[in-house]
C-alpha cells in the first residue's frame, strides 16, 4: 500500500498481479469480508487487536465468527461485534 501525491491510494496485489488505486475521498461505507480462513484443527485465535488511522468523523469496526466447516454454514457462530479498534 501506498499515498500517491495527490492523496489516491494505491494497493498492490500478488495473487492476480495488479494495482488498486482508490480515491483521496473518503467513502460513506464500505466493507472487507475475508474468505474464512482454517486452522486444520480446533485452534485458540486468542484476543484481537488492531490499530487504524481514519479521518475525522469515520469509523472502523470489525465482526467475526468461528466454524468448525470449511466453508460458513448454519453451524457457524452468530457475528460478533469487536467494535472499533485501539
Amino acid at each position: 500500500m501506498a499515498v500517491a501525491e495527490d492523496g489516491r491510494l494505491l494497493i498492490g496485489g500478488t495473487t492476480d498481479a495488479r494495482v488498486e488505486i482508490l480515491g483521496a475521498d473518503a467513502r460513506e461505507s464500505g466493507s472487507y469480508l475475508s474468505p474464512p480462513i482454517g486452522a486444520g484443527s480446533v485452534a485458540d485465535w486468542g484476543r484481537v487487536r488492531w490499530t487504524y488511522e481514519t479521518p475525522r468523523g469515520t469509523a472502523v469496526r470489525l465482526w467475526a465468527r468461528s466454524g468448525n466447516s470449511d466453508a460458513p454454514d448454519d453451524t457457524w457462530s452468530d457475528w460478533v461485534d469487536f467494535g472499533a479498534g485501539d
